[in-house]
């Protein structure tokens, strides 16, 4: 996996090749060490060390009580659970390990190791699983197991990371995670949307990284089969999703790039279909691209990411066509003095980074239709 630390060495070279790539996550590593997380574009800030009230909107100041989730009401007047949902993601981890890769000294190790182990330890004690509003959505449930688990690789020479208690800890955690979406799978509704994908995400990444979890072969099939039906029914042939919403489709690519990235990687055949779909994703979203790099606004955005590991405004989609370029080594994902995002270079390293510059620029701004997805590109 990218997260594992034997890749460490490859990874950390090529954000040091990249201009300011290793600069802007330990500057994110550092904040994530004072509890400042940026959450829907908006910093909110703890302090180093200070108590997280999981379950408070930071912004309304309402607070979910710890009751079952299926008892709670989720949209109470004046508040939204997504910013505690954002909070409880667990981006911070992944944020922490990219520090922890960075460090040179011991002591800095250390410090990141620390707040990850103290960060994972609170949420999972102060959240019990079915208890308050960090269990009310499987979606959620399923990203923060897919943080969690890529963390844990990331940290798994630290000390901090191999005492017993704390395994146990996050292990039994990961696996009441994986547990929790298998049984609440959000195929539901009138029509599954993007959570049904995420929840099968989670699921895939959580059991190809620690496959002697309870359940874990079955929950793999699982998401291999539910990913191999999700993503043709949710993506048009022409790479675009049929929710009508650019920022979900965002979403829906970083999601598909990691089932692609873990899937594969591990011996575990998603099929053709999927392969295509993301690659046309990842290829819509650069011909909808401004000069900046901007996609349109069209549709819900709430800024979701599925990638932790880069903090980007909710309109910018310009880094997707790297990744579309080093995945499938597709040249026409790449313009004229264009240089490989953050994203790419943590989860392909150097290997990924010198593909991508071998590749001959063949971007061209054109335009674009999309007949079902009802968008429509015209250049001049």
């Amino acid at each position: 996996a990218w997260c594992d630390v034997s890749h460490r060495e490859h990874t950390v070279a090529a954000l040091f090749e990249l201009p300011l790539a290793a600069e802007r996550a330990y500057a994110r590593a550092e904040r994530a060490l004072q509890r400042t997380y940026l959450m829907f574009e908006r910093e909110v800030s703890f302090g180093a060390g200070a108590a997280i009230d999981w379950s408070r909107d930071p912004v309304s100041g309402h607070r979910w009580p710890l009751a079952p989730s299926a008892e709670l009401e989720l949209t109470p007047p004046g508040a939204d659970p997504k910013y505690p949902w954002q909070l409880g993601r667990l981006e911070a981890v992944i944020a922490l390990g990219q520090g922890y890769w960075l460090a040179s000294a011991p002591e800095e190790k250390a410090r990141f190791a620390g707040e990850f182990a103290a960060l994972a330890t609170d949420f999972l004690r102060a959240n019990p699983t079915n208890v308050g509003i960090h269990w009310a959505c499987p979606m959620e449930v399923a990203l923060r197991a897919a943080n969690l688990a890529q963390a844990l690789y990331m940290f798994r020479d630290a000390p901090e990371a191999q005492d017993p208690a704390f395994l146990l800890t996050v292990l039994r955690g990961l696996a009441e995670h994986a547990a929790f979406v298998e049984a609440n799978l959000e195929d539901r509704g009138i029509v599954p949307n993007n959570h049904l994908i995420a929840d099968h995400v989670g699921l895939l990444v959580v059991a190809v990284l620690f496959p002697k979890l309870p359940g874990a072969a079955r929950q793999l099939a699982t998401a291999v089969r539910g990913l191999r039906e999700e993503v043709p029914a949710q993506v048009f042939e022409d790479g675009v999703s049929f929710e009508g919403s650019t920022g979900y489709h965002r979403l829906v690519a970083e999601l598909c790039v990691m089932a692609e990235l873990f899937g594969p990687t591990h011996g575990v055949d998603l099929g053709a279909t999927v392969a295509e779909r993301t690659h046309g994703l990842l290829r819509a979203s650069s011909a909808w691209c401004s000069e900046r790099g901007l996609a349109p606004q069209i549709g819900d955005n709430d800024s979701g990411r599925a990638l932790a590991l880069a903090d980007r405004p909710s309109l910018e989609h310009a880094y997707l066509a790297t990744l579309g370029a080093v995945l499938f080594r597709d040249a026409r994902l790449k313009s004229n003095g264009a240089e490989l995002c953050d994203e790419a270079a943590w989860l392909y390293g150097s290997g990924g980074l010198h593909a991508f510059r071998a590749l001959t620029a063949q971007a061209e701004p054109s335009s674009f239709t999309s007949p079902r997805g009802g968008i429509h590109v015209l250049r001049g």
